[in-house]
């Protein structure tokens, strides 16, 4: 019996290692997930090689906005294809929203004359917006297509700042909140053509909750996860019109679980096997979403990565850039373009860089493209385990530099039926 067992054991080491061996290879082009074409990072400026940066918002003309650190004092950008611009504001400013116009939202902490106050720039002149009562100081948090600003100022009488809307036409704000306390703070995300005002009201006990205000409708607090130990416990973060969806995350503590709201009801998304967090940071469509998952392993410290939803289904993608000891950053996607992707490396909030390319991936363990994950694909594993020396190794689904049980989970998870 034992010679007849050690006998089949050779013989199917012997068939893994011949079907290893005639493993076609992978295709040029991997067509499981998104790949870096040309990675752009923040100039350096500040007088170094490198610059902490952070990225908020872009438009279809690859204008990307934001702001840098230089010696702990933040400064406004705009950046384009072509140049590198330094927003004319005090320090300690930074820019927030743009426009398909190309206007720019913002705000400076310390303005010599003014104090806390928003601002828009038209890309020649810096419009500052003082506040009018009840208001003592104004946030803007973003912009609208039609120029309206969205953030948050403080009140008084309330004792927190509360969400704003100000219309430069008019020179008039919209002060609302959904305060809970007189302690709570609301913030206006996203705001619609309607006046549709998307958000996030921050309750001291459970933190943020998600909001949708519409001026003659009132507004309405979203529900988030089932299972959050608060059912209101959320983070909105972005919305897109056309769909009418809205993303996020909602806290099941000590989870961050990415969510989407379709028509207010919440829909709790997936994460990749050994995820501990998720968040959706940008809403392209009713059924492509992008954000970021913090995913690790027994022998890696979790990391941040750039992720993205297809309906519903999660994808990972390849980190775009490293620090200077070599660890891997991916981006929190902030801005998405017809054919780019930008946002903020995950590792200290250092540097920007942006994707051009964003292909529709094929499933996420499909390594040799044929349009199945299945047991070839666990063996191309198998086959490439461990450290991958060439840059851009098709198997290395994460960007470690390494092909281990990340990649094999990737596999197994999206195994075609």
């Amino acid at each position: 019996m034992t010679d007849r067992m050690a006998s089949c054991r050779l013989l199917v080491a012997a068939w893994i290692v011949a079907t290893l061996c005639s493993l076609t290879p992978a295709s040029a082009q991997p067509c499981h997930r998104f790949e870096p074409v040309d990675v752009r990072t923040i100039p350096a400026v500040c007088g170094s090689t490198y610059t902490s940066a952070r990225i908020t918002d872009g438009n279809d003309s690859w204008t990307l906005v934001g702001s840098y650190a230089c010696l702990g004092i933040s400064h406004a950008f705009a950046w384009t294809t072509d140049e590198f611009i330094e927003i004319p504001t005090p320090p300690d400013s930074a820019a927030s929203g743009i426009n398909e116009a190309g206007v720019v939202s913002g705000w400076s902490v310390y303005h010599p004359e003014y104090g806390t106050v928003g601002w828009w720039w038209d890309g020649e002149v810096v419009h500052y917006v003082l506040p009018q009562p009840p208001l003592l100081d104004t946030y803007f948090t973003g912009i609208g297509e039609d120029g309206r600003l969205i953030g948050m100022g403080y009140v008084e009488s309330v004792g927190s700042r509360v969400a704003i809307v100000y219309d430069p036409r008019s020179d008039t704000f919209d002060v609302f909140g959904l305060s809970i306390s007189s302690t709570d703070r609301s913030e206006a995300t996203t705001i619609a053509a309607d006046g549709t005002i998307h958000g996030t009201v921050y309750d001291p006990v459970v933190g943020g909750k998600a909001f949708r205000y519409h001026p003659d409708e009132g507004g309405i607090v979203l529900s988030a996860c089932e299972s959050a130990a608060s059912p209101d416990a959320a983070t909105l973060w972005s919305y897109d019109e056309a769909s009418g969806v809205a993303g996020g995350h909602c806290r099941d503590w000590p989870a961050i679980r990415p969510v989407l709201w379709r028509d207010d009801e919440p829909e709790q998304l997936r994460v990749l096997p050994g995820a501990t967090e998720g968040q959706v940071l940008h809403v392209q469509s009713g059924e492509v979403q992008f954000g970021r998952i913090e995913i690790g392993t027994l022998y890696q410290a979790p990391a941040l990565l750039p992720s993205a939803w297809f309906h519903g289904e999660p994808y990972l993608m390849k980190p775009l850039v490293k620090d200077w000891n070599g660890y891997v950053g991916g981006i929190s996607v902030r801005a998405v373009g017809d054919d780019w992707i930008a946002g903020s490396s995950t590792w200290w909030g250092f540097g920007a860089a942006t994707a051009i390319a964003v292909p529709t991936p094929a499933e996420l363990g499909d390594m040799n493209c044929d349009g199945l994950v299945d047991f070839d694909d666990l063996l191309r594993v198998i086959a490439n385990w461990g450290p991958c020396a060439a840059a851009g190794c098709h198997y290395d689904i994460d960007g470690d530099g390494t092909v281990d049980n990340v990649e094999v989970l990737n596999v197994l998870f999206h195994w075609t039926p």
